[in-house]
């Protein structure tokens, strides 16, 4: 099904003035579409386009199902020049199927150096006319009218500081409720360098933040809501707990509700791994012994190195599972600095290899 609306352009530059013919939205985190297998995904590697783009099929039939417009939040594509032919024949046939228009922010995966260019995959996306691309950052991008009532949607692109206020900005005047689409790192289960903190915005009721790949507790700071779903494909260890799911908004809803897709549990190789049933995550099996925690530390690293770069892992890239396992064991062990550049050196030195 083609598209209801072209794109209207308006002095204040907005793909849409008062689209009409929707409920909602529907909030669809970080699909990262793929024809690349990620390092411990279980699956052969042809059967990897076919999935990803299955579950932005899915968030397609969410939206259709409830009248919702959907709204990606960033990083549709995980590789900003993936764009082979079968993967975006597998995107054009679902974004064909969309009631609504399907507004897409660009995420820093979808990005070369910080732009759109036209050899990207999100570029040749938007050509399609199937896609409509937000390009204000820090800006509203579109208006609504969901039932009798006038919703703005904004945006701030990755790494951009996010606004104190909205009010006053082009396309929120007479506006009934403003809601603000994110892709950064935030603070939302406490601080960590380099993450914004949650702060009240004027004029914005809700805050929906894509790039966090596992649902976050969402926070309150008056009269914002913040909001991080999550994404929709699980590409490391670390999401293996992350149930994938879209999340819903109507006017008058403090915060959006969950749709949980059909996916796979199990879907990673841990060989060479200690794993927390209660998280998930990956775990230094040494450091469950309080008494030898640091000379244990520093061997557990060493076991996971070596299970990184040993033969027996699936079929993959052993760059892209070294570097998985070197940001796992970062967050796990907090391992010297001077471990971390050797790690690294030798990474960069497997990724020209499997070049």
């Amino acid at each position: 099904m083609t598209l209801p609306l072209t794109p209207t352009a308006t002095a204040a530059g907005l793909l849409f003035t008062n689209y009409s013919g929707a409920d909602g939205f529907l909030f669809v985190g970080d699909p990262h579409l793929t024809s690349y297998k990620p390092g411990r995904r279980v699956e052969d590697e042809h059967l990897i386009m076919d999935i990803t783009a299955d579950k932005f099929d899915q968030a397609i039939e969410v939206a259709n199902a409830h009248n919702l417009v959907v709204v990606v939040l960033g990083d549709l594509f995980d590789k900003a020049k993936d764009s082979k032919a079968k993967l975006m024949t597998l995107l054009f046939r679902a974004l064909r199927k969309a009631k609504h228009p399907v507004l897409c922010m660009p995420g820093n995966h979808d990005l070369l150096a910080t732009d759109v260019t036209e050899d990207t995959a999100l570029a040749v996306a938007e050509a399609s006319g199937l896609l409509h691309l937000m390009h204000g950052s820090n800006a509203i991008n579109a208006t609504f009218e969901f039932k009798g009532q006038c919703v703005a949607l904004g945006a701030t692109f990755h790494d951009d500081t996010i606004l104190s206020s909205v009010v006053g900005l082009p396309g929120s005047e007479g506006a009934d409720t403003v809601v603000w689409i994110t892709h950064h790192d935030i603070a939302f289960d406490g601080a960590y360098p380099g993450a914004m903190e949650p702060h009240a915005i004027e004029g914005c009721a809700l805050v929906v933040n894509g790039h966090m790949h596992r649902t976050q507790p969402s926070i309150y700071q008056e009269p914002t809501w913040w909001v991080n779903p999550g994404n929709i494909f699980r590409q490391t260890i670390a999401d293996a707990k992350h149930v994938p799911a879209v999340w819903s908004w109507h006017p008058g809803e403090d915060f959006p509700e969950r749709h949980v897709l059909r996916y796979v549990e199990e879907v990673f190789n841990w060989r060479g791994k200690s794993v927390s049933p209660k998280m998930g995550t990956l775990l230094p099996q040494a450091l469950e012994d309080e008494e030898d925690e640091d000379e244990n530390a520093d061997s557990a690293f060493v076991e996971q190195l070596e299970a990184a770069l040993s033969g027996e892992l699936p079929k993959s890239s052993k760059a892209d599972v070294l570097l998985e396992d070197m940001k796992a064991i970062e967050e796990a062990m907090k391992p010297e600095e001077e471990v971390l550049k050797i790690v690294t050196a030798l990474h960069k030195n497997l990724m020209k290899d499997s070049v």
